[in-house]
């Protein structure tokens, strides 16, 4: 299917379960289970057959049906992370949310990774370069990659496909230079969850009638622990709340109304 930039046009997106562990019911969430929590890995060419299941899967599709496998993953622990569970999640929305740091540590207005969040996101780098090694085997590399504008996610997707991607596709560009005013935060409202939910909608359905070529079956998308979940619960797919650094792959069916 060709892309679609008709932003009237409607998508209804499904979860296509019996691929992976994590949207086959309820599961204590794992940051990284081995090979993304594939489900079927008797064969010595598991990616290859998951593969061909995708691929018979999009060419059996109906018109205005398409499939495509995310990659979703949160960005490893960031600094305000750290104080999140130093002072507990009401004194930091109450207090400390509206400060830049403390005594110890700067968390804002941009949170970075720690070492620990570094950490985290070398160890899905691992993971990658682990099934993408297996003989005759690899795991199929996402053609587009989407992230959170936020350095904790920037360098979190930069440390995970880091010296994996092929030769020409640098996604370390610097942007420093330029200085955005964010004119739609506000110290003192916050979105409600309906708006949070219209806004990752939107969202969604931009990068699949907008962003997404006939070939790109393949995606990964890094954020944070609530997109993940909002893109879950838009998609149909079990809750499962990411850690840290930890990535949920899904086989999204996506209908054009």
């Amino acid at each position: 299917m060709s892309k679609v930039g008709n932003f009237a046009q409607r998508i209804r997106y499904e979860t296509v379960t019996g691929f992976f562990i994590q949207s086959d019911g309820p599961a204590t969430p794992q940051a990284h289970p081995p090979a993304f929590g594939l489900a079927s890995r008797t064969s010595s060419t598991y990616w290859k057959e998951f593969e061909a299941s995708i691929k018979s899967l999009q060419q059996s599709a109906p018109k205005g049906v398409r499939y495509v496998v995310c990659w979703l993953a949160r960005h490893g622990q960031g600094w305000h992370n750290v104080c999140v569970d130093k002072y507990g999640i009401d004194e930091w929305e109450t207090h400390w949310s509206k400060l830049n740091g403390n005594r110890d540590m700067t968390w804002g207005p941009d949170a970075k990774l720690t070492p620990l969040g570094e950490t985290q996101a070398k160890e899905v780098n691992a993971l990658w370069k682990e099934e993408l090694s297996r003989p005759g085997d690899p795991v199929p590399l996402p053609t587009k990659l989407f992230s959170s504008p936020l350095a904790r996610a920037l360098a979190t997707l930069d440390l995970t496909f880091k010296d994996i991607l092929p030769n020409g596709e640098d996604i370390d560009d610097p942007r420093k230079p330029l200085v955005l005013e964010d004119e739609l935060w506000s110290e003192t409202v916050s979105e409600s969850d309906r708006e949070f939910g219209s806004r990752m909608k939107a969202t969604l359905d931009h990068i699949f009638k907008d962003l997404l070529e006939e070939t790109d079956t393949f995606i990964s998308i890094t954020a944070h622990s609530g997109v993940a979940a909002a893109i879950l619960r838009l998609v149909g797919h079990p809750s499962y709340p990411l850690p840290g650094g930890g990535v949920v792959p899904v086989v999204i069916r996506a209908t054009f109304q």
